[in-house]
């Protein structure tokens, strides 16, 4: 198996790659996804394949500096990122590992192992986002088969591959004006402790009438996604808003791939907010709403505003880390919510069958929590991540709860 070849001494981190490290500097912003499986896996393949996988990919097989510039360099350690717990409470070890470190690969696999095997393979989101860590995740199942894969290489930082009319001045003066934009979107709501966050909880519900709730939203207007994020909305409203109306801005992590014709398989940081201000009052009718989120959503992606946010979001150039927040930024999102989408079924690890997929983010530093789901088989997992530091444990359970019981009302009646 050939590695790709690729000259990291050469590869400078993109705009969007160096938001993600200098805020990693003071806080985290990682990606772990959580495989669960019927039965036990073999320690041994596990690690051959996660060695596989390192030697396909540069970017993963190397440590990030800054001398004076941050860019990526081949790693000197030979030692695999792999570990090895007994637990089955695989919550627990997902928490810590959303924290943890990456000074050296910029991968980290945990392999929990009770009666069953968990697999938590954990990344740096200044190298891969949400879509990247489950094409990985698959091909390290692959890999674990004896498969031989061919991987696309990484071309370089996404904005570098907008269209024209995104890039060089007309991308700047469309970038300028978005900024009035954005200006008029705010005050929204704001949830939570001014404490940065130093630690992510993590709960959340499983759904099985997904396909049975897009056919009943889309009879209405909109679709699951947009009917999910209006129950969101509308539980936030009910627990954290006043009795009259209240504006919240949510933001919807969109895929930057098929705006800057980036293959499906390459692996990278292919994401950027699109952000939506809404008013809410304990009248709002539920279906206005979720068709509101469908129709506005639509209409920016079709904008190219996620890829205005990526131009004006990028990082520094300077290895500096961001300010800590001394006070509440009335422009920052309320909530967000990411839509990874339905994965395709993964082949059996040699017998056992992969029962559960996730793929969920640390806190940001200002951020007091994020909804995240995927779609396995006939499942559809709803996870909440939020800061331990800004909200209470009881406060996210309250949230989630009041989520799961709009959708399985909404179920109910779907049918």
């Amino acid at each position: 198996m050939k590695p790709v070849e690729l000259s990291l001494e050469q590869r400078a981190l993109g705009g969007l790659e160096r938001q993600f490290y200098q805020q990693n500097l003071v806080g985290s912003t990682n990606i772990v996804c959580a495989l669960r499986f019927a039965g036990r896996l073999d320690s041994d393949q596990l690690q051959c394949a996660l060695q596989k996988l390192l030697d396909l990919y540069p970017t993963l097989n190397s440590v990030i500096i800054a001398d004076p510039y941050i860019r990526f360099s081949s790693r000197s350690s030979m030692i695999c990122p792999y570990q090895e717990t007994l637990t089955d409470d695989w919550r627990a070890a997902l928490e810590k590992d959303l924290h943890k470190p990456y000074p050296d690969a910029q991968i980290f696999l945990h392999h929990l192992v009770s009666e069953t095997s968990t697999l938590l393979l954990g990344f740096n989101h200044a190298v891969v986002d949400g879509l990247s860590s489950l094409i990985l995740a698959r091909q390290l199942i692959d890999l674990y088969h004896g498969r031989t894969l061919t991987v696309t290489p990484s071309k370089g930082a996404v904005e570098d591959r907008f269209p024209k009319a995104f890039k060089g001045v007309r991308g700047w003066w469309k970038a300028i004006r978005f900024i009035f934009k954005l200006a008029k979107l705010g005050p929204a709501l704001q949830i939570g402790s001014i404490e940065p966050t130093r630690s992510t909880g993590s709960i959340g519900f499983k759904l099985s009438t997904t396909r049975e709730l897009n056919d009943f939203a889309r009879a209405r207007g909109s679709n699951f996604f947009a009917l999910l994020s209006a129950v969101i909305l509308q539980s936030v409203h009910e627990i954290y808003g006043t009795q009259s109306e209240s504006s919240l801005s949510l933001n919807t992590p969109v895929s930057l791939r098929s705006s800057a014709k980036i293959p499906s398989d390459e692996i990278g940081v292919f994401l950027a907010g699109h952000l939506a201000l809404y008013s809410i009052s304990p009248t709002t009718d539920l279906w206005a709403l979720a068709r509101d989120c469908f129709d506005t959503l639509k209409q920016g992606v079709a904008e190219g505003r996620p890829m205005l946010l990526t131009l004006l979001a990028r990082g520094s150039r300077k290895p500096k880390a961001p300010k800590i927040p001394t006070q509440h930024s009335t422009h920052r999102p309320t909530v967000s919510i990411s839509n990874l989408g339905r994965i395709e079924p993964y082949p059996t690890a040699l017998g056992v069958d992969l029962v559960e997929v996730h793929a969920v983010s640390a806190q940001s530093m200002k951020d007091p929590f994020a909804f995240t789901l995927t779609s396995y088989e006939e499942n559809t997992y709803i996870d909440l991540q939020f800061s331990e530091q800004k909200i209470k444990r009881e406060e996210a359970e309250a949230l989630l709860s009041a989520v799961r019981q709009k959708m399985s009302f909404l179920s109910m009646n779907s049918e």
